[in-house]
């Protein structure tokens, strides 16, 4: 649904983001009220390929597209 989002009516909508740094040692807590259904998460930071400063008019990959991306359903 993310790469067709010019879609009406959109199949799902954004809570927002969870995480902003890539500090494997944090521990987070989506702490929401899930109604049933099918629900998603997935990162969408980019991924760099090298130390040098990114251009930040450029497009680049991010973790999604590699698959870090969860589905899950709540009953």
């Amino acid at each position: 649904w993310q790469q067709d989002r010019d879609r009406v009516p959109l199949p799902g909508k954004v809570a927002g983001g969870v995480l902003n740094s890539h500090d494997l040692s944090r521990v987070v807590w989506v702490r929401r009220e899930f109604t049933a259904g099918r629900y998603v998460l997935w990162c969408g930071m980019p991924i760099l390929q090298t130390a040098e400063k990114a251009d930040s008019a450029a497009a680049h990959a991010t973790h999604d597209q590699a698959g870090m991306v969860k589905e899950f359903v709540v009953d």
